[in-house]
């Protein structure tokens, strides 16, 4: 039976808040720095992990400042649990890396030491303790530990080894942007030297391509981030699950459906639609089944017209980037977590969606990374009667426009990241163009001289 954690005295709370107040202000100074910023951007970036590339700048200042202060390289964070989840323990005695997240309203007996981070709390909310004071009842600071804080228990878990972005640049671009646009503005990458922001209407930043652009979308937001609240751009929601004001005029059809297996059983399912990402999320309950599958179209900025289906497994309407195992709400079959999906599915093709063809895999990997025969055989029959029942839906043609819509400034960035790659390559060829033209041009001199002859002897 593990020890029973003791509550904080008045004083050791004060002490630790005081030292919170104390990180969240040397964080404020670094974002306003932009030389700083510079130095943070470059070190997130090689470090690619992807759960701090996509927290807040103001909670990447935290993190950088108190790692700068500790002699750390950031590497991977996760909380107490989630390392153990992870396979991994933090030692004793480390103490952990303090961020702010969002907590509800402040009750008694909910402050205390190390509490897991939750998700993380958006940008624009975090604007309490300004001057190094409390923060609003709504937030609280909470630890994470990097991953040389811990040490390993079970290197078979998921997670085991550090998270890596595949591009970490794009990733840390994406989290900028949509802080940018909680306050308002549209982001855009051109050819530009420096960052040009207009205050509009409408709002506008642009700014270069490639990393240049980041560090600069880093330093735009630390400045608007440094002024004092009533000079802020007011924040923002971004559109959310059933938000649909800015992508169609389609309501959020929640609902209770029945689906029919091949056995002839039946399993329920709950369908909510996210017009934000262009999904139906599936929550499925039923004999030795439950959890998420989603459904969107596939590949739709390739494709103008509806024509496959793209399934993963878990509640993916909320992003794109989750690790793997990591997605919110993943499916339980046979009392075995699994993950899996594919793309490019017809409804043709729903006969022969097989257990190997949706890739059902375990999440946990210690007995093997396939999933039990049963299991698997299970979870294809339920992905056969999901897409049965979703190729059956009058709004698949909106759907594959919000889904284009959503994923089309990822899509943007990753083109504009290769145009700047093909213009630098230009560039060079260019000037080896030059460099053997002019090459070229002093031998053509050379052989054109005349030459006087000496005597013979």
């Amino acid at each position: 039976m593990g020890r029973k954690r003791q509550a904080y005295t008045p004083e050791q709370r004060a002490e630790r808040d005081a030292i919170d107040a104390e990180h969240r202000a040397h964080a404020r100074d670094l974002i306003a720095d932009p030389e700083a910023l510079e130095r943070m951007v470059t070190t997130l970036i090689a470090a690619g992990s992807p759960r701090v590339l996509h927290y807040s700048l103001r909670n990447q200042g935290l993190l950088a400042y108190q790692a700068a202060a500790r002699g750390m390289t950031l590497t991977d964070v996760d909380s107490l649990k989630g390392w153990r989840d992870r396979g991994r323990g933090v030692r004793r005695g480390e103490t952990g890396l303090r961020i702010t997240s969002y907590r509800g309203t402040d009750r008694a007996g909910e402050h205390e030491p190390d509490a897991e981070a939750p998700d993380e709390v958006p940008s624009d909310q975090e604007q309490g303790g300004e001057d190094g004071g409390k923060l609003p009842s709504r937030f609280r600071m909470t630890s994470v530990f990097d991953i040389s804080q811990t040490e390993g228990v079970d290197p078979f878990a998921d997670g085991f080894n550090a998270y890596v972005a595949e591009d970490p640049a794009i990733s840390l671009r994406q989290s900028l942007t949509k802080q940018l646009e909680q306050f308002g503005y549209e982001v855009f990458t051109g050819n530009v030297a420096a960052a040009q922001v207009d205050d509009g209407p409408p709002a506008t930043v642009t700014v270069p391509f490639g990393t240049a652009g980041v560090t600069q979308l880093a330093q735009v937001l630390g400045a608007i981030l440094s002024r004092p609240r009533k000079e802020r751009p007011e924040w923002r929601a971004l559109p959310t699950s059933g938000d649909a004001a800015c992508i169609t005029d389609q309501t959020p059809k929640p609902g209770r459906v029945v689906l029919t297996l091949g056995d002839d059983s039946t399993i329920t399912a709950h369908t909510r639609v996210d017009w934000n990402s262009g999904t139906v999320v599936y929550a499925v309950r039923g004999h030795r089944v439950r959890g998420s599958f989603t459904i969107s179209s596939s590949d739709p900025i390739r494709n103008a017209e509806f024509h496959a289906a793209r399934v993963q497994f878990g509640d993916w309407s909320g992003g794109d980037f989750f690790p793997e195992g990591e997605a919110p709400d993943l499916p339980v079959v046979n009392g075995v977590t699994v993950v899996g999906g594919n793309s490019g599915l017809t409804a043709d093709d729903i006969p022969t969606v097989t257990r190997r063809r949706v890739g059902v895999y375990r999440t946990n990997n210690k007995y093997g990374r396939d999933a039990p025969a049963k299991t698997s055989d299970r979870t294809a029959d339920v992905v056969r009667a999901i897409l049965a029942h979703w190729f059956t839906r009058d709004d698949l043609s909106q759907l594959h426009t919000a889904r284009a819509r959503y994923i089309a400034p990822e899509h943007r960035m990753h083109a504009a990241h290769q145009a700047a790659q093909l213009d630098d390559h230009i560039r060079r060829l260019t000037a080896d163009r030059d460099q053997a033209a002019e090459q070229a041009e002093k031998f053509a001199a050379i052989a054109d001289q005349e030459v006087i002859q000496g005597t013979p002897y």
